[in-house]
């Protein structure tokens, strides 16, 4: 078999010939990125953009987290939010996320398998 016929059968449109082709491609992808970046050194902030060019950047983007493992801590009623809290007491909180000019946040919620279709989602969407 040709290496062209290979590439064929793992790019047919269903199946999993199709996820592994999805999956080598994202992946070398990534790993294009990631040699492309590699020899990359930390930002000297006196360096040739002049100082602040990376918080010019920063404060510039609409900066994004698309995930946060913080909802579980809502339930507790001793915990806010909009109070700062020590590392060891989570990563998030509001006064964090304005400091660092976090604009948008996606949160998760992990409900866990149910008996019945759609019982996870009705239990989510409970005050």
């Amino acid at each position: 078999m040709s290496h062209g016929a290979s590439i064929n059968l793992l790019a047919e449109e269903d199946g999993e010939g199709a996820r592994r082709w999805s999956r080598l491609r994202w992946a070398s992808i990534m790993l294009l990125f990631v040699v492309a970046c590699g020899g990359q050194e930390a930002e000297d902030p006196t360096d040739s953009h002049g100082v602040g060019f990376s918080d010019d950047l920063h404060s510039s983007a609409i900066v994004v987290d698309t995930h946060s493992d913080t909802t579980p801590r809502f339930e507790d009623p001793d915990w806010n939010f909009m109070v700062r809290h020590p590392l060891e007491d989570g990563h998030m909180d509001f006064p964090r996320m304005r400091e660092g000019g976090l604009n948008v946040q996606f949160w998760s919620i992990y409900m866990g398998r149910k008996e019945r279709a759609g019982e996870s989602i009705q239990e989510a969407l409970q005050p």
